[in-house]
């Protein structure tokens, strides 16, 4: 008899927990997944709403801008600005100056609200959104993205030194071969995600991974040939072997200012994906400086590289036709086009560092005569 009344025992209190459970889920869990599922739909609607008050500022913005630069004299005029009323003159610059500051402040907005994935992205994953809620997943996606690419390059720089320590013919070629194709490719993916994440990543550092995304594609076709294995094999390690060194240096860069980001914590001015590889914030550029500056001898010897990669395979072209395939002219054609791409963005950059970083020194002579 024992057994059978331990047993009704376990199970009145098995049903007696049950029914506690059960009480806690329509206590507790059910209202709150309701509540969390009606405030859900109401970021949505006030995001919704944002959207098209950006829209439309915006659109009315853009003509009275306009105006007021009609307004302003212009330098042909500069000499007959005495016969101006200067009231006039001043209130058209302070109503200007207050016109940038609001579109700025909206603009501003625009990056923080969900962005559309663009065309990429919808090839790539289809219609899912990729937009990140607050600024703290922004800042640990983009941590996560500087130290995938941390990892990985230095894994292809093993490869690439191991290339070059075994010479030609190595089963180890086609692997760093396809690695270079599936880190570049992985990287346009990943950068399309922070862009639509409002990221300040220039365009021309975007379409330069989907160049090197189509070299590398072109060289894993062409690594076996002849022309290749013996006209530019140990120039395109070489290469390689820089350019994932240079991205090592990038990662020190990025790491720094996302340290300082971090640093900042709750500060509502700065947004984590302010930081890239051509921008600087004024406010985290102080010490940033010198790791901007010490990037770029690194860069400029990729691009001294992609040069000489050039200068090679139009050579062979020349020399061996008989060697030079279709891969040789997309090599050649590519090779320039991120060389001319890369040296431009980068020396417009470092123009733009040091004239936030030194003083205009013709620009008291501006202000007062």
């Amino acid at each position: 008899m024992a057994a059978p009344l331990d047993a009704t025992a376990r199970l009145d209190k098995l049903a007696c927990d049950l029914r506690t459970l059960h009480q806690e889920y329509v206590d507790k869990l059910q209202p709150a997944y309701v509540a969390s599922i009606g405030q859900q739909k109401a970021i949505q609607r006030s995001e919704e709403f944002c959207e098209k008050q950006v829209r439309h500022l915006l659109h009315n913005l853009v003509p009275l801008r306009l105006q007021l630069a009609r307004l302003k004299p212009s330098e042909a005029t500069q000499m007959h600005e005495q016969e101006r009323d200067p009231c006039i003159i001043n209130a058209v610059n302070k109503l200007d100056s207050s016109a940038a500051e609001l579109e700025g402040a909206i603009k501003l907005i625009k990056r923080n609200l969900p962005a559309p994935s663009g065309k990429y992205l919808y090839l790539v994953l289809g219609s899912v959104r990729v937009s990140m809620p607050n600024n703290r997943l922004k800042l640990n996606y983009k941590i996560e993205y500087e130290n995938f690419k941390l990892v990985v390059t230095w894994a292809l720089l093993a490869l690439s030194v191991i290339c070059l320590c075994r010479g030609p013919g190595t089963r180890w070629d086609p692997v760093l071969m396809f690695g270079l194709v599936w880190f570049h490719c992985t990287l346009t993916i990943r950068e399309s995600i922070l862009k639509a994440n409002g990221s300040n990543i220039k365009g021309w550092w975007r379409m330069y991974h989907f160049l090197a995304t189509g070299l590398s594609g072109v060289t894993v076709l062409w690594a076996d040939k002849e022309g290749f294995q013996v006209q530019l094999r140990s120039c395109f390690l070489a290469y390689t072997c820089v350019m994932l060194i240079a991205h090592q240096m990038q990662y020190r860069y990025q790491a720094g200012m996302l340290y300082r980001l971090q640093a900042l914590g709750g500060n509502a001015k700065v947004n984590p994906m302010e930081v890239t590889v051509e921008g600087v914030r004024s406010l985290l550029a102080g010490p940033m400086y010198r790791d901007f500056f010490l990037l770029m001898p690194f860069l400029y010897a990729v691009y001294l590289l992609q040069l000489a990669m050039l200068y090679l395979i139009v050579e062979l072209i020349n020399s061996k036709p008989e060697l030079a395939t279709w891969h040789a002219v997309s090599a050649a054609v590519l090779f320039g086009v991120m060389f001319v791409g890369n040296v431009l963005t980068t020396t417009a950059a470092i123009y733009s560092k040091s004239r936030t970083f030194l003083p205009d020194p013709l620009h008291l002579f501006r202000k007062f005569h």
